[in-house]
């Protein structure tokens, strides 16, 4: 959002990552949720806290390009891992089922960064 400063860019808390007013109320808010909505509202709750999370998890560890063609990136295999906290093997033995992947010929494969991105907000294989 234009026009937004540091404090509001990380949440209403300043660089100590000391928790703000803002933040404090809406844990609140959700503890009070959990307490006040019948059972059967519940697994609605837990699956709109899960997309948050992986938002806010996307957020912190995929930040926003800062260039238009960074989100066009190509990355290998070493440089994917870490980000999907995964393994390179790992990669290399699922490449055909990651909806990411981009072979570029036999032996070079490469990852979306914008597709990493897209794949941990929807929860990943499921």
């Amino acid at each position: 959002m234009a026009g937004r400063n540091e404090k509001d860019r990380n949440g209403g808390r300043g660089g100590d990552g000391s928790g703000s007013p803002r933040v404090i109320d809406a844990a609140e808010f959700l503890r009070q949720m959990v307490e006040e909505l019948p059972e059967s509202s519940l697994p609605t709750l837990l699956g709109t806290l899960a997309e948050a999370k992986a938002r806010a998890e996307t957020r912190m560890f995929l930040p926003r390009a800062g260039a238009a063609g960074e989100d066009l990136q190509l990355l290998t295999p070493k440089e994917a891992a870490p980000i999907l906290r995964s393994t390179e093997d790992w990669l290399y033995r699922n490449a055909n089922k990651l909806p990411f992947k981009a072979a570029l010929s036999k032996g070079q494969l490469r990852f979306s960064r914008a597709g990493i991105r897209e794949f941990i907000v929807k929860g990943g294989l499921v």
